[in-house]
């Protein structure tokens, strides 16, 4: 991707089980990624999304991840986003 463009990407996912899901926190690795998440419950069934967005103001290759902790059985989990910032 050019450097200064616009870069995003969206994590869909779908509560599996049989009580609402909660993200309790959504962190990321530096501050060059920017996340966004449902702050209310997700309803058994149901979709949502975790929107990221990174910062291409540097060039060269990334590599980043997002920390996910949730109310699920498996309550963390780790989104990873790569790529490559090249001169526009």
């Amino acid at each position: 991707m050019a450097k200064k463009s616009d870069a995003s990407i969206d994590f869909v996912f779908k509560n599996t089980g049989k009580s609402p899901l909660v993200l309790k926190s959504v962190t990321p690795s530096c501050d060059c990624t920017t996340p966004d998440w449902p702050k209310g419950p997700i309803m058994p069934g149901k979709t949502s999304t975790i929107k990221v967005v990174y910062d291409t103001k540097e060039i060269g290759v990334f590599n980043k991840t997002i920390t996910v902790v949730s109310n699920a059985i498996t309550n963390k989990i780790e989104l990873t986003i790569q790529g490559e910032v090249y001169e526009k």
